[in-house]
């Protein structure tokens, strides 16, 4: 690991900046990167038809000596740019049972301390910057620690409207019910495996947020509905898969689950009811009228 000076840290923390709201740690990123023996990943999503920037995802992860002010000097970066973040979170030991998802990357989990700031992207009041810092006490003279950036939606933009807005519905498919009593299978069909991945993914994520009352109801809606179908084919009123991959299963219940060409799912169930886009977004309504939503951030 390159040594890294006591002067030119000090100088790089305490120097003025100007431009994005959190220049000194895009700044302190920068010079973290360059340090020999640094784990770095860094995954960019575009949209393929525009190709601006819709997601990205870097970690820099470091072990440094214990005398190194490299831990020291990022936190002194944080704490410059923290005013200008619309949320700060900190966490240390016990308090770390609580760990932060951010673009699909736990913040905090395996890490003594951590420091998490959100900066809001002044060119799209839709999407944010995430930052985060990690690091663990010294062990065996060194200390581990890792540093994060997440550029995507910025949670609390997207709202039931925005997600459910186009997205299919039984409507959609009573000309195709209406014309049959039975099953309808066309160009092939999505397999039970392939449609509990999904189901179970959504579940995974909803108790990863702590959203475990609505997590449990959809996994009994689920449940019921296999099981009625393993234990009665008749079970299962009606069956599309069309040409353009929109698939719809309708329980004899009442449960219909629909996912469309374009990867939107609509699961509704006895007891409430799922919603998915095709990016990721979830709005989860219960019985009682509870609705979650959740961004893909």
């Amino acid at each position: 690991m390159r040594t890294i000076h006591c002067i030119a840290a000090c100088l790089l923390a305490m120097t003025p900046l100007f431009g994005q709201a959190q220049e000194r740690i895009e700044k302190m990123k920068d010079f973290i990167m360059r340090q020999d023996g640094v784990a770095t990943t860094n995954e960019t999503e575009k949209d393929p038809k525009t190709l601006d920037l819709r997601s990205s995802r870097e970690t820099y992860g470091f072990t440094v000596k214990r005398n190194s002010l490299i831990v020291q000097n990022a936190i002194i970066a944080f704490d410059q740019d923290a005013a200008k973040a619309y949320s700060v979170f900190k966490g240390d030991g016990e308090s770390l049972a609580t760990t932060y998802d951010v673009g699909g990357i736990n913040i905090g989990k395996g890490y003594d301390h951590f420091v998490l700031e959100c900066f809001a992207d002044k060119n799209n009041s839709n999407r944010r910057y995430a930052y985060a810092l990690e690091w663990n006490e010294a062990k065996r003279g060194k200390i581990t620690g890792k540093l994060t950036k997440v550029y995507g939606q910025r949670p609390g933009s997207v709202t039931v409207t925005n997600v459910t807005t186009s997205l299919p519905s039984m409507s959609d498919y009573q000309s195709v019910g209406k014309a049959v009593k039975n099953h309808i299978v066309t160009d092939g069909t999505l397999s039970n495996e392939q449609i509990d991945s999904i189901i179970n993914s959504v579940i995974r994520r909803l108790n990863k947020k702590g959203y475990k009352d609505i997590a449990s109801m959809l996994q009994q809606e689920w449940q019921t509905a296999e099981q009625s179908e393993k234990n009665d084919a008749s079970a299962v009123q009606t069956i599309v898969y069309d040409k353009e991959k929109n698939f719809m299963k309708r329980y004899r219940n009442g449960q219909v689950l629909i996912i469309d060409g374009a990867g939107n799912i609509v699961f509704t169930g006895l007891k409430g009811k799922l919603v998915m886009d095709a990016a990721g977004n979830i709005v989860a309504t219960n019985y009682s009228g509870k609705t979650v939503v959740i961004s893909n951030d």
